[in-house]
């Protein structure tokens, strides 16, 4: 982690960097410092979250960063682990950005670099005057570089939220939600903290194929229901989901409400699992490629598929086959 991140602002919303001179600034600043080609986060803002620009800046998609963000989080991730461990200083155009987006990328940042500065460009900024700037900045000099290193830390019970994380809550009827995912700096952990009003459920019954699940008791008391069992469960309590294991659960809170710290372990943000909801009688199946869900009425043992394989059918949305001809006009009506 020995890498400088220096960011430069464009202070226009509703135009690339280049627009206001940044483009030029930042290639200039590049050539005098020696650094790799300038990152383009402003180009990559526009492409993957352009719902979240405004003419007050870009901004961060409300809810649960997991699904919202993810295409832009993993460009982050893929482009700092292959420029930070090999790069001493780092130069990057940025958007102007609302407080959320500004919070996300600093710390997101602040992972791979000893350092992370900013300074705003205008018309009127030269390459030149940035790098005499700079130098004056690492001698404790007064410039118009500002330090924008934060350190690790996600507080989602302070008195004052953090702004990344207002943008990610979510109120239902029985609890209040947030997503520590965006500030984890992972493509691999999701982490999510909810209160449980008295009496109240959180998430549904369900259980996960392919990603595994603990939850840590930090507050409150309630009932773990396990299949067809129910659990008192409290404080310092810390219960795991293993995925695969077909094990569903739910939480109800007790008189005093119920507070859960909510861990998922994924191989990647993308990739295929199975979710079951048994209350609901229905699946969801989701990963690359894969969007659906269907009751579980419709579903049967994937052995008749093989045990098949090599005969034509369509098959009913009740599970059973309708042998057809492949080609016949009762195949493509079937269709």
């Amino acid at each position: 982690m020995s890498a400088t991140f220096l960011f430069l602002q464009c202070p226009r919303i509703g135009v690339e960097c280049s627009g206001a001179n940044g483009e030029a600034c930042a290639h200039d600043l590049a050539n005098l410092l020696g650094t790799v080609p300038v990152l383009r986060f402003d180009l990559a803002w526009r492409v993957m979250c352009p719902e979240t620009i405004d003419n007050e800046g870009a901004d961060i998609p409300s809810g649960n960063p997991r699904t919202q963000m993810n295409l832009l989080h993993q460009w982050l991730r893929q482009t700092l682990q292959s420029q930070a461990t090999s790069a001493t200083n780092i130069i990057a155009l940025i958007p102007a950005l609302k407080p959320a987006a500004e919070e996300w990328i600093r710390i997101n940042v602040s992972f791979y670099a000893s350092a992370v500065v900013m300074h705003p460009v205008d018309n009127h900024s030269r390459g030149s005057m940035l790098a005499e700037e700079w130098a004056r900045f690492k001698e404790h000099k007064p410039t118009r570089w500002q330090d924008w290193w934060l350190p690790p830390l996600v507080r989602p019970w302070a008195d004052k939220p953090m702004a990344a994380l207002q943008n990610a809550q979510k109120r239902t009827e029985g609890a209040d939600f947030t997503y520590l995912t965006g500030l984890l700096g992972s493509d691999r952990l999701a982490i999510q903290t909810y209160h449980i009003q008295p009496y109240k459920q959180g998430n549904r019954f369900h259980s996960h194929s392919d990603v595994d699940e603990c939850y840590f008791i930090l507050k409150g008391q309630g009932t773990l229901r396990v299949g067809s069992r129910s659990i008192p469960i409290g404080e310092g309590d810390f219960i795991p989901k293993p995925g695969g294991s077909g094990s569903a659960m739910e939480f109800t809170a007790g008189r005093e409400g119920l507070t859960v710290v909510d861990i998922e372990s994924w191989r990647r943000f993308d990739q295929t699992d199975v979710v079951r909801y048994p209350d609901h009688r229905e699946t969801y199946l989701r990963g690359p490629g894969l969007n659906v869900a269907c009751a579980d009425k419709a579903l049967f043992e994937g052995s008749e598929i093989t045990a098949s394989y090599d005969k034509h059918y369509v098959r009913r949305a009740d599970g059973t086959k309708s042998h057809v001809k492949r080609g016949s006009k009762d195949f493509l009506d079937h269709g």
